[in-house]
C-alpha cells in the first residue's frame, strides 16, 4: 500500500497522541512503583533517646508498613547507696537503699491515623528490677543489763521476667521530619516480686515476717511507664 505524503502526515497526527498518552501513563506507574519502594518495610530508620520511670533509654526504630513501626529498646535505671540516718527508740539506725532496673524489649506501634502521631503500642521484653534496702544499728543496744550486738535488717525484692507491655502515646517512632518528640504511657505486667527479709542479731526475729512481706507486695504486678522521647530520623 502506497501512502501519499499528505495521507502519511495525517496518519502520524492521529497516532502521536496515543504514544504521548501511553508514555504519560508509564511515567505515572514508574513513579508509583518508586514511591512504594521508598515506603517499603525497613526503608526508614530512626534512633531515639528517652527518659522516665524506666530510667535512661535508647532505641532503634524502623517502619514495617504505613501504619506499623517497630522499635528495639534498652533502658537502664540505677540508684546506688542512698543513705538515710534515723533513730529508733533513741538508737541510731542507718538505712542504705539501692535500685537496679534493666529493660530490653521489642515494641510495635500502630498508627491508626495517617495525619496524627497518636499510637497504640504493644510488645514483649526482658524486665529486671532489683530493690535492696539494708537497715543497720550503729551501736550495741542495751536491753536492761544485757548488751545486744548491732543488728542488720535486709529487705530485697526482685523481678526477673519476660514481661508484656501495653501502652499509648504520641510521637512516631520514625518521625516524618528529621527531629521528633514523643510521650509514652503504659505498663509492664511483671507479676509479683520475689521478696526476701533477713534479720541478724537484734532484729533476727524479723525473719518470721518474710511471708507477710510477700503478701504485701503481691499486688504490685504492674510497673508503670511514663517517658519522654527525642527521635532523630536517619534517612
Amino acid at each position: 500500500m502506497n501512502l501519499k505524503p499528505k495521507n502519511l502526515l495525517l496518519l502520524l497526527m492521529c497516532i502521536l497522541p496515543f504514544f504521548a498518552t501511553a508514555q504519560e501513563d508509564t511515567g505515572i506507574e514508574v513513579s508509583q512503583v518508586e514511591e512504594k519502594i521508598q515506603e517499603g518495610a525497613f526503608s526508614k530508620f530512626a534512633i531515639g533517646f528517652s527518659g522516665g520511670t524506666t530510667g535512661a533509654g535508647f532505641d532503634i526504630s524502623t517502619n514495617l508498613t504505613k501504619h506499623l513501626q517497630l522499635s528495639v529498646e534498652g533502658n537502664l535505671f540505677q540508684l546506688m547507696n542512698i543513705q538515710h540516718e534515723a533513730d529508733i527508740e533513741g538508737e541510731p539506725f542507718t538505712i542504705d537503699a539501692s535500685v537496679d532496673l534493666q529493660a530490653f524489649d521489642a515494641k510495635i506501634a500502630f498508627l491508626p491515623f495517617a495525619g496524627s502521631s497518636f499510637k497504640l503500642v504493644g510488645g514483649f521484653g526482658y524486665f529486671k528490677n532489683d530493690v535492696t534496702i539494708v537497715g543497720i544499728y550503729e551501736e550495741d543496744v542495751a536491753l536492761g543489763e544485757i548488751n545486744v550486738d548491732p543488728g542488720q535488717l535486709t529487705v530485697r525484692s526482685t523481678w526477673k521476667v519476660t514481661a508484656p507491655y501495653m501502652g499509648i502515646g504520641f510521637g512516631r517512632p520514625v518521625p516524618k521530619r528529621r527531629i521528633g518528640f514523643g510521650l509514652d504511657m503504659g505498663a509492664y505486667y511483671v507479676g509479683s516480686p520475689d521478696a526476701r527479709l533477713t534479720g541478724t542479731n537484734l532484729v533476727e526475729a524479723m525473719n518470721s515476717q518474710e511471708e507477710q512481706l510477700r503478701e504485701n507486695l503481691s499486688g504490685y504486678e504492674w510497673f508503670p511507664v511514663i517517658k519522654f522521647r527525642l527521635a532523630v530520623r536517619l534517612n
